[in-house]
């Protein structure tokens, strides 16, 4: 049974890994399946999964995204799955993304490193958006996919209008663009604003 497909084919690798191989003779692909994690809020719909390269004892960076694809199983709303890796300086998992199929039941992401990645359902849910609010599923699968964000942890404040910075974030994450340090383009824009490094 295949829970979690790798594409490597086009793997670029810098010129000192080259020269790692070259000494050691060998590449491994190692990958040790961890079990499903339980994550706070986060619900496992797929084994986690340490994937790494190796060049004898060594591991390799790659230079270029590898396709990573997960067998999504049990998910109640396979819209708010997403892949998540965990980040072992901080201790926590981090939202990669991931284009969901709902027709083979499957996540893909576009891996820049190898780490421990996992797909989780996650079902963000806001006190002030009931369930019978007419835009209550948009807000909750958007806001599940780390899209949109509510004004506090649990307030989402459906009413109140937008504002630019709001709308650039909100490209930026879908669009899935990655954030930029900010470098001072406007006046009105601080560095260590929530928003400057999205207008960046």
């Amino acid at each position: 049974e295949v829970t979690l497909s790798i594409d490597v084919k086009a793997m670029t690798v810098s010129e000192e890994t080259l020269n790692l191989i070259d000494k050691t003779g060998s590449v491994k692909l190692v990958i040790e399946d961890k079990g499903k994690k339980v994550v706070n809020s986060l619900m496992p719909v797929s084994s986690a999964y340490d994937i790494t390269i190796k060049a004898g004892e060594n591991k390799i960076k790659i230079d270029s995204p590898a396709k990573l694809t997960f067998e999504v199983k049990d998910a109640k709303d396979i819209r708010k799955v997403g892949v998540y890796y965990f980040n072992e300086e901080t201790g926590k998992w981090e939202y990669v993304g991931g284009k969901v199929d709902r027709n083979t039941n499957t996540v893909t992401i576009e891996a820049k490193h190898f780490s421990t990645y996992g797909a989780f359902e996650y079902d963000k849910q806001f006190k002030d958006v009931e369930k019978d609010f007419w835009g209550y599923d948009v807000i909750n699968v958007l806001a599940s996919r780390h899209i949109i964000k509510g004004m506090t942890e649990d307030i989402f404040a459906p009413h109140a209008k937008i504002t630019r910075a709001e709308f650039a974030a909100l490209m930026i994450r879908a669009l899935g663009i990655p954030e930029e340090p900010y470098k001072g383009e406007f006046e009105d824009v601080k560095e260590g604003m929530w928003y400057a490094n999205t207008i960046e």
